[in-house]
């Protein structure tokens, strides 16, 4: 079939591949012409961050929120959650004890990291604050990859307790936290 321009701007007579390489550019395509197949595994899907100011403290051993929290619905079930927190926080601790804190980060109310564990009699000096000998400040960085194998909507937050002897750990503190959630294409 010859190739024909009609009088209202369209084409016919062109096969499929019969355009040359480099004729098709980003500006050509339509809004939502990239669907999942082409886009491929590993591709970012939507981005939802969330941040809070709200101090959040507990000298408890049983696990409480930190107010580090944000939703996401993902579009597939095949779809994966890359979850990235950062968090200052500091730990004051009683005397003749070690200054620690556990942590865990939760998915719906279930656990998707085993309890994390810092511990030690050092002090640390990250942001502002007095720091001594019995008191440690530090930002806490957590990266995770969850296969929640859902559409609903789920929430992530930060949890912390458990076994403080006399420890008390606060997080915002006159700071900012931040949870990132990423929905990657499985």
């Amino acid at each position: 079939m010859p190739i024909a321009i009609n009088g209202s701007g369209t084409v016919t007579g062109i096969s499929v591949g019969g355009l040359p390489d480099g004729i098709v550019d980003t500006d050509m395509i339509a809004a939502n012409a990239v669907t999942a197949p082409k886009r491929g595994p590993g591709a970012i899907l939507q981005v939802v961050t969330a941040t809070t100011t709200s101090s959040a403290s507990t000298s408890s051993s049983s696990f409480v929120d930190t107010n580090i929290t944000a939703n996401i619905t993902p579009s597939a079930t095949s779809s994966k959650i890359l979850v990235i927190i950062d968090a200052p926080f500091h730990v004051h601790r009683s005397n003749g004890t070690t200054n620690s804190m556990e942590v865990k980060v939760l998915r719906d109310g279930g656990d998707i990291t085993d309890t994390i564990t810092s511990q030690g009699t050092h002090q640390s000096g990250i942001g502002s604050g007095s720091i001594s000998s019995n008191r440690s400040v530090g930002v806490l960085n957590k990266i995770i990859l969850d296969s929640p194998s859902s559409t609903s909507s789920l929430t992530y937050k930060l949890q912390m307790g458990g076994g403080f002897s006399g420890n008390t750990i606060t997080f915002q503190d006159g700071s900012k936290s931040h949870i990132t959630l990423m929905e990657v294409a499985g």
